[in-house]
C-alpha cells in the first residue's frame, strides 16, 4: 500500500507537470517500467517499477536543457529519487558543448564495449547491458574539416557512490570467483579527475575509424584483500573495493562489407599499481539484416585478467530478432564463455498493445558449473520475467 500510494502521488505529479509543460513550451515525456521477475533458483519473486520523467527546453538557437529525473521503488517498499541525467547544451560553430550530468557511451561493439571508459552498467537491471548510470562532468566535441572529430571528456570526481545497494556484489560475480556479502567489504574512497580524449575519422572506404585514450579508475571494481590496520577487528572489513586507477588507450573501427555490417574494438589497460596485470580487451562481431527483417548480430568478446583470481573471459554473444504477426517481436540471446564452459539463453517475445505501450515477456536459463565466477553469473540467474513498459 505505501509503495502504491508513492506511486499514485508521482504519476499526478507527472501529470501535473505535463500540463505546466504544455503552457511554459517545454517538451516532457515519461518512460514507466514495472518489472516483474521471478528467481526460479531461489523460488522468490521481486517486484519494481522505475518512472523516468524527462523535460527538455529549448533556451535560444545556440543553448538547450535536458532533465531525467528517476523514481525507483522496489519490492522492500524502498521509493528512491534522483537525476539520472542533467546537463546544458551549448552549441558554437565547430564546438559542440555539454555540461551536467550525463551518460557516456563510447565504442561501437555490441552492448560489451572495450573503449567504454566511462558510464558503468546498472547491473541491478532487468537488461543490465542496456541501462548505464550517468556521470558529471564536461564534453566537448570539435567538428573539424574533412570528416575528423575530436571529443574531449573531464569528469572531476569518480562517482563511486553510485554503485550502491550492493551492486559491488553482484560485479564481482563476473570479476571474481569470489563471493562477498556487504558485511565483508567496504568501498574506498576514488575521488579523483578522469579525463579522456577520442579522435574519430568519418567515412574511411565505408568505415568510421576512432583512436581514444583515457586516464582515471576504472569503473569495473576489483576486491583488494589486504589487510588494514584494523584487521583485529572482528566488525571490521575483511577486504576493500578498489577501482584501481589505470591508463587506457584504444582503437575501434566500424562500417560495411556489402550489406553486412562488421567492427573490431580493442583497448588496452596500463595500471599504475604493479600488482595488476596490464591487459588487452577485444570485441569483434558483424550484423546482418535479410529482407525478411530477420536481423542476426555475432559477436566474439575477449578479456583477460587483472589477478590470478580474476578469471579471463572468452566469449561468443549471439542475437537474433524477428518481428511477427506485423507488430510483435520475437528476440533470442545467447552467451558462451569458453573459459567457464558457462552459457546463457533467454528468449524473449514482445508484445506491442499499441505506439506506446509494450509487454515483454521472457526467461533466463544461465548454466554455470559449480557457480563459477564469470560474464554469465554476473549477467542474469534463471528466471522468468516480465516487463510492461509505457511511454507517454
Amino acid at each position: 500500500m505505501k509503495r502504491l500510494r508513492c506511486l499514485t502521488v508521482i504519476l499526478v505529479l507527472v501529470l501535473i507537470l505535463s500540463s505546466t509543460a504544455v503552457v511554459q513550451g517545454l517538451e516532457i515525456s515519461t518512460d514507466i517500467k514495472l518489472d516483474l521477475e521471478r528467481d526460479t533458483d531461489e523460488n522468490k519473486t521481486d517486484d519494481r517499477e522505475k518512472i523516468n520523467l524527462t523535460l527538455e527546453e529549448q533556451f535560444n538557437f545556440t543553448t538547450d536543457g535536458y532533465l531525467d529525473l528517476e523514481i525507483e521503488s522496489d519490492y522492500e517498499d524502498d521509493t528512491d529519487i534522483g537525476i539520472h541525467e542533467a546537463y546544458i547544451n551549448y552549441y558554437t560553430r565547430d564546438i559542440d558543448w555539454r555540461l551536467g550530468k550525463q551518460e557516456v557511451s563510447w565504442g561501437s561493439a555490441y552492448k560489451i564495449k572495450p573503449t567504454d571508459y566511462f558510464s558503468p552498467n546498472d547491473v541491478s537491471d532487468m537488461h543490465p547491458l542496456d541501462e548505464k548510470f550517468g556521470v558529471t562532468g564536461v564534453k566537448g566535441i570539435y567538428y573539424a574539416p574533412n570528416g575528423l572529430e575530436v571529443t574531449g571528456i573531464a569528469i572531476p570526481d569518480f562517482e563511486a557512490d553510485e554503485v550502491e545497494d550492493g551492486r559491488e556484489a553482484e560485479v564481482f560475480k563476473a570479476a571474481t570467483e569470489e563471493r562477498p556479502t556487504i558485511s565483508d567489504y567496504t568501498v574506498q574512497d576514488a575521488d579523483d579527475l578522469q579525463l579522456g580524449v577520442k579522435v574519430t575519422k568519418r567515412r574511411v572506404n565505408n568505415f568510421d575509424l576512432s583512436f581514444s585514450a583515457y586516464h582515471g579508475r576504472d569503473n569495473l571494481p576489483i576486491l583488494d584483500k589486504k589487510k588494514t590496520k584494523n584487521n583485529l577487528d572482528p566488525t571490521a572489513p575483511k577486504a576493500f573495493i578498489k577501482y584501481p586507477e589505470v591508463t587506457k588507450s584504444g582503437f575501434d573501427i566500424i562500417g560495411d562489407i556489402d550489406d553486412m555490417g562488421i567492427w573490431l574494438e580493442t583497448a588496452y589497460s596500463d595500471y599504475d599499481d604493479s600488482q595488476y596485470d596490464d591487459i588487452f580487451e577485444t570485441a569483434v562481431g558483424i550484423d546482418y539484416k535479410f529482407d525478411s527483417d530477420l536481423y542476426l548480430v555475432g559477436q566474439w568478446y575477449n578479456k583477460e585478467g587483472r589477478l590470478s583470481s580474476e578469471p579471463k573471459i572468452n566469449a561468443f554473444n549471439f542475437y537474433a530478432s524477428k518481428p511477427v504477426w506485423n507488430f510483435h517481436e520475437l528476440e533470442f540471446t545467447a552467451l558462451y564463455d569458453t573459459e567457464s564452459d558457462a552459457y546463457l539463453l533467454e528468449p524473449q517475445f514482445n508484445y506491442s498493445i499499441d505506439d506506446s505501450i509494450e509487454l515483454q515477456v521472457g526467461a533466463t536459463y544461465a548454466h554455470n558449473e559449480d557457480d563459477a565466477g564469470g560474464m554469465v553469473s554476473a549477467l542474469a540467474q534463471d528466471r522468468l520475467y516480465t516487463r510492461l513498459n509505457i511511454e507517454f
